[in-house]
């Protein structure tokens, strides 16, 4: 029995706790052959020759003697007796065999190895590999030296074990090996070494169950360390990266072609707005594990990842049970977020070696495709990469082949609080402040840190099982610069079809991929010909991710334009990409453009099939080769298989008409058309895309007339600017949530150690010596609201009756937090009564709180009716044996937006009928609706209705269409501050309306009896016309004039009550005199002749 007591020394408020991880006994032995065998150590570190006594020896048997340190058999000895005498060095390690050698070698083969301990070999990026991967080897190596740069190198692994381990299989061969590549070869030395090949830590399928037991590259240790190979420090064990390593795990050939695969393609991707994107995931078994782990991800992404230089888009899922052990959408946010893409995951939580906790099992549900992130898994033995009956979870996410991961930190073995946290940290702090992009660099510069440490036993289990399975090499595509981006769906032109001297807005939204960059200029070149004839430019400030510019202008003359958008056009930052940094707008005059007429932007189509009808250019086709193009699909690219395009080079009149069928007719398919023309094989450019929306159950079927009906349901229908403080869902649209961030900390009163609140990133300081005692914060839970803050001094009979009164005034829908700041002299106590309140907020450290003239520190957060673990609680006593101890509470609880608007513009309308909306309300939120004319001027809104919450045919007709063509409605959604919990979800809009009529002539049918005459002869005029709108036109009126000098002459005048059909024509003619049409006193050798004609409404 052996006996171990602790007997403390110092402070008595120690107790102590002694957890015995290894025991090593010495005691004196005997030399004796046990079983005709011996195997013995001596410990000294000379080689001083010793006499060596062994018992227990049979003369009449073979001796063989080998010292396996020094390599030496000892042929020198004698016997005498049972004893057996020789003589060895002082450190050297014997094998005594008293019986005849039976076993021979497995085999013997005769090999020519490479020079791999040439002087002249040098290497930046290395692979040690198993034969059965050649090819897939070469061909990463050839990619790391054509796209990197990387002197690059590759040793198989037979090679290294008999060049530096005498043939025998042993890890420390590839160790020799790097550690000899490192001081021999020619320098710099090697930066990465990439294993490739799985290991097996049952390499002789000892155990019969084995799946995977060949050792194609072996590993060290178990837990397994891939650090071992890349620290050259022989003797220690602690196995810190002194250059970069990864493994990647390919047991098959298959396998090892689809990594190769995945690295080469990511390696060569475009620009993509994932890159910008990082997700935290946090999970936790209990209410305080979880607010533990929320803290440590808020405080990583707010020190490393928002502010500049990375400036990223943090997108969060924190497992928070509400209720029991019940956790809602955790698993399927994970999952979405992932396939969404993101540059960067971070996992904090638990695991059962295989899934993190309850929000991934099986990393093969993910659909991510090549939107791959580095996985940071924080968490337990998620890192395995050689087990002999499993693939791990951490192998899964890179073995899989086109998604999942191109990277993958974890652990073999436990992850230890706090250095694990530490080590979390030191690799995103490189990432972020050292712009470190190499994956394998991450990790080794978190090993190199924590090795100051290595005395630590969790220390050294942190940096030796921490290991990256992946290519070291892999660099995060997130630039270590700026990276800007526009693309070319990020603008809005004010009218897609601008007329001659409209004021046209551009506005356009840019991004930045890359780090923060403090301004760029941003420049607006407008082109005729392709020859830049204006220019502007413009700055954006402090551009971490995306941004806003509007831009006005106007075109005076006929001709080909187009609008030029570049980023930083001077190049004053150095680009990795310098293909995505401008956009070219084509801007479609509606004199030569192919307009699209019917259907409506947006329109409902209830049946498989429709009729477009769009304007012909105002060319003359009878002198030009005109064609008109249109093009239907179901993406916005237009490459889709069931993609459709029609043209015809043959047509007359001013309109020109295709039959289209649709090839989906799935509920709510949205369709993109565009429309082109070619004029002498010049194109016009593509028109401004229209959406249609394939819906047969949607739309009122009761009514029959002429009106048309625009349906709203997909998120594709709606711009950035239509939707504030909303968010698209897979039920549709509902508010949008934001994460907050209440923090407290209790400690003192001035300068570093003032105690704060800080509620939302607004700090409320006890600072100067101020606000000393106790302070409370009442939060809104829905909104985050702050409606009070109280500080109490705690120094009257009557404070603690005032705290209680205080948090009386508490109910359900609010959090508490709570401080106090040192300290209050002659304070008086807390009672009974007020302390009982604290309890029924989830408070457990209260009756601790006794008074406020020390040093005790106290932070708290809860609400009523929280249980303990639904809050944070905590106190730390001050005596004179301790230092004085700050204390902190964060947490990131999400917040709902309580106001939300959706806004849309309908029209131009030549009479209004009615809207409906699509909904789902429960108690506590609503949706409501407000209507707004638009006038023809474009002037403010005017307000016509307001909070119309019936979503059923609701009545417009009584809005005047001439003063009003056009409407906005703007949705409210809403939630009641006091009982509401969830967001409405508002599904689709839609209006009916009956467009105008649209009567236009044809410019090139214009006929005439003589085009030179005298003065005083009379001439005939005739022209073609035709309504191209959306109604039969009643009453019209036609005009023909001349104009001289800017003052109008009227020829003629007509009214006609003949009914004009949609898409037919007519043609109206003039005769007149010329007599007295020229001012006599100027001489003018030509007039203009207009025609025009209108609907007669608009004449009134």
């Amino acid at each position: 029995m052996i006996t171990i007591r602790y007997i403390p020394i110092g402070n008595t408020f120690f107790y102590p706790v002694v957890f015995l991880d290894y025991v090593s006994l010495q005691y004196p032995a005997e030399l004796k052959l046990t079983g005709n065998n011996l195997s013995a150590s001596l410990t000294l570190q000379d080689t001083v020759s010793r006499k060596i006594t062994v018992a227990g020896v049979n003369g009449a048997s073979p001796i063989n003697i080998y010292d396996i340190k020094n390599n030496i058999r000892i042929e020198n000895f004698s016997t005498s007796g049972t004893n057996l005498l020789f003589t060895g060095k002082s450190n050297s390690k014997f094998e005594v065999v008293n019986q005849a050698i039976t076993k021979k070698p497995f085999r013997i083969v005769s090999r020519q190895v490479p020079n791999l301990v040439s002087a002249n070999n040098g290497a930046d990026y290395m692979i040690v590999y198993h034969r059965l991967f050649e090819s897939q080897v070469e061909q990463l190596r050839s990619h790391r030296q054509s796209n990197d740069s990387y002197r690059s190198f590759k040793a198989e692994i037979q090679d290294i074990y008999d060049i530096f381990n005498f043939g025998l299989e042993d890890p420390v061969a590839v160790r020799n090996f790097m550690s000899y590549a490192n001081s021999n070869w020619t320098q710099p030395a090697p930066k990465f070494l990439c294993l490739f090949g799985r290991a097996s830590l049952d390499p002789k399928k000892n155990i019969s169950g084995s799946l995977y037991y060949t050792n194609f590259v072996p590993t060290y240790g178990n837990p397994p360390t891939d650090g071992y190979f890349v620290n050259y420090n022989f003797g220690t064990f602690t196995y810190y990266h002194q250059i970069s390593v990864g493994r990647i795990p390919a047991y098959t050939v298959p396998e090892a072609q689809a990594s190769v695969d995945k690295i080469i393609a990511y390696d060569q991707l475009s620009p993509q707005v994932w890159w910008k994107k990082f997700l935290s995931i946090t999970g936790g078994g209990t209410r305080q594990e979880q607010q533990s782990f929320q803290q440590k991800s808020e405080l990583l992404i707010n020190s490393f990842i928002k502010p500049p230089p990375p400036s990223m888009i943090v997108e969060r899922i924190y497992r928070s049970d509400s209720a029991g052990y019940i956790t809602y959408n955790y698993k399927d946010s994970i999952k979405k977020e992932f396939d969404r893409g993101t540059q960067i995951v971070n996992f904090i939580g638990h695991a059962a070696a295989q899934d993190w906790e309850i929000g991934l099992e099986d990393p093969n549900t993910l659909n991510n495709g090549p939107r791959q992130p580095l996985v940071l898994s924080m968490t337990c033995f998620t890192g395995k990469t050689s087990e002999p009956n499993l693939r791990s979870f951490g192998e899964k996410f890179f073995i899989i082949p086109n998604k999942c991961a191109i990277g993958f930190v974890g652990t073999t073995g436990w992850s230890f609080s706090g250095i694990g946290d530490q080590f979390n940290g030191l690799m995103l702090k490189t990432f972020a402040q050292d712009s470190t992009r190499p994956i394998g660099e991450m990790v080794t510069y978190a090993s190199q840190l924590i090795s100051s440490d290595s005395l630590s036993f969790a220390s050294r289990n942190t940096i030796n099982c921490y290991n990256l399975i992946g290519d070291p090499a892999t660099k995060l595509k997130i630039s270590n610069t700026p990276e800007f981006d526009i693309r070319e769906n990020d603008y809005v032109l004010s009218n897609p079809f601008p007329a001659l001297r409209e004021t046209i807005a551009l506005s356009v939204y840019p991004r930045n991929l890359g780090t923060f960059a403090d301004s760029v200029k941003l420049r607006f070149n407008l082109k005729k010909e392709g020859v830049t004839i204006s220019r502007k430019d413009t700055l954006i400030r402090s551009f971490s991710y995306i941004d806003t510019l509007t831009h006005f202008f106007s075109v005076d003359s006929n001709g080909s334009y187009a609008m030029t958008v570049v980023i930083d056009p001077d190049r004053r930052f150095q680009q990795t990409f310098t293909n995505n940094d401008s956009i070219t707008i084509p801007l479609t005059l509606r004199n030569l453009s192919y307009t699209p007429i019917r259907p409506l932007n947006n329109a409902l189509l209830k049946s498989a099939s429709f009729r477009f009808t769009g304007l012909n250019p105002n060319i003359d086709v009878a002198t030009n080769n005109v064609k008109v193009i249109l093009q239907i699909d179901t993406t916005r690219l237009f490459n889709s298989p069931v993609s459709q395009t029609f043209n015809t080079s043959t047509f007359t009149g001013i309109s020109t008409g295709f039959d289209v069928n649709l090839p989906v007719t799935e509920t709510n398919t949205l369709y993109y058309l565009r429309t082109n023309a070619l004029i002498n094989n010049d194109s016009s450019g593509w028109s401004e895309i229209r959406n249609l929306i394939y819906n047969p159950g949607a739309g009122d079927e009761s009514v029959s007339d002429s009106a048309y009906t625009i349906y709203t349901a997909r998120r594709e229908q709606f711009g950035l600017q239509n939707l504030v403080n909303v968010r698209a869902t897979e039920n549709g649209f509902e508010l949008g949530s934001f994460t907050g961030n209440l923090y407290a900390k209790s400690y003192g009163s001035n300068g570093p150690e003032a105690s704060y609140f800080t509620i939302n990133n607004i700090n409320y300081y006890s600072d100067g010596g101020s606000n000393v005692g106790l302070n409370i914060a009442k939060i809104k839970k829905l909104t985050g609201q702050v409606p009070e803050i109280r500080h109490f001094r705690m120094n009257t009979a009557a404070s603690s009756d005032s705290v209680l009164a205080f948090l009386n005034t508490f109910d359900t829908t609010h959090y508490i937090m709570t401080y106090i700041a040192s300290y209050v002299p002659d304070s008086d106590s807390m009672r009974s009564n007020a302390k009982a309140k604290f309890r029924e907020f989830g408070s457990t450290q209260i009756d601790s709180v006794r008074r406020f003239d020390q040093f005790d520190t106290w932070v708290f957060f809860g609400y009523l009716g929280a249980q303990p673990g639904d809050a944070c609680d905590r106190f730390h006593r001050f005596t004179s044996n301790f230092v004085w101890t700050p204390l902190d509470c964060q947490l990131t609880p999400q917040f709902s937006q309580t106001l939300g608007t959706i806004t849309q513009t309908f029209g131009n309308a030549d009479a209004w009928r009615n809207f409906s909306w699509e909904q789902t309300v429960t108690s506590g939120n609503n949706i409501s609706f407000d209507i707004f004319g638009l006038s023809r001027d474009n002037n403010q809104p005017v307000a016509l209705a307001s909070g119309i919450t019936s979503n059923q045919f609701v009545s417009i007709d009584t809005i005047d269409s001439y003063a009003y063509p056009s409407i906005r409605l703007d949705a409210r959604l809403s939630i009641d501050t006091l009982n509401g919990q969830n967001s409405p979800v508002f599904k689709s809009t839609s209006v009916r309306y009956v467009p105008p009529a649209e009567i236009a002539p044809d410019n090139y049918s214009f006929t005439a009896s003589d085009t030179m005459v005298q003065e005083g002869d009379s001439l005939s005029f005739s022209v073609n016309y035709y309504n191209i709108g959306f109604k039969d036109v009643q009453q019209y009126v036609n005009k023909w004039y001349v104009k001289n000098q800017g003052i109008e002459t009227v020829l003629r005048t007509d009214t006609i009550s003949n009914v004009l059909m949609i898409d037919s024509g007519r043609t109206s003619s003039v005769s007149f005199s010329t007599s007295g049409l020229r001012d006599i006193k100027i001489k003018i050798d030509t007039m203009d002749l207009y025609f025009e004609t209108s609907s007669y409404r608009k004449c009134q």
